[in-house]
């Protein structure tokens, strides 16, 4: 089942797998690792059709590839420019519709993010850790339009086009509600 004031999940498979909109990866690598455009857009396409498998629209997934010295990353207070391996740290963040608190649906989450980046990191041997955020959807715009409740018509309109649209109900202001501004 889904959070309270959630809509219902529109793919049977969603029940175990990541059933949230607008995905944000943050992928901390060292120098060497994701340098060049392929590599990153092989593992982007891999992260993105992890989402619309579901029926999500791409253009939801963002991935950021940050390249940051193994000399500025300590894991218990050892710097990762003592290891011979690369390091990679994996920050994802999910707005909307969560996952039911229970481990059967964690763990299947966790299977389908290490299947989406095993090519990439596991079978290069790298060592890799990540989480999974999921934040409040109520704080999310795009373009200053609200995204439509998932698998609404308005939903699956932003899939088909690839593309957020206008609809009626994706604009809100504190003045439209004749709420004071926090001045």
């Amino acid at each position: 089942s889904i959070t309270k004031n959630q809509p219902p999940a529109p793919h049977p498979k969603l029940k175990y797998i990541i059933c949230t909109i607008m995905p944000l990866w943050q992928i901390y690598h060292p120098p060497g690792v994701f340098e060049d455009a392929e590599t990153k857009a092989a593992l982007a396409a891999d992260i993105t059709n992890l989402y619309t498998s579901v029926g999500l629209p791409a253009f939801y997934v963002v991935v950021h590839f940050n390249t940051i010295s193994p000399t500025n990353v300590y894991v218990g207070g050892t710097s990762k420019d003592q290891t011979s391996k690369p390091f990679i740290r994996i920050i994802i963040k999910h707005i909307a519709i969560r996952l039911d608190n229970d481990t059967e649906t964690y763990r299947k989450t966790a299977g389908m993010i290490d299947k989406a980046i095993k090519t990439h990191i596991y079978d290069k041997d790298y060592d890799c850790e990540y989480h999974v955020e999921e934040t409040e959807r109520n704080l999310w715009k795009f373009n200053g339009l609200i995204p439509p409740e998932h698998k609404s018509e308005e939903h699956e309109v932003w899939v088909r086009e690839n593309k957020p649209l206008s609809y009626e109900g994706a604009y809100w202001s504190p003045e439209k509600e004749g709420i004071r501004s926090f001045d």
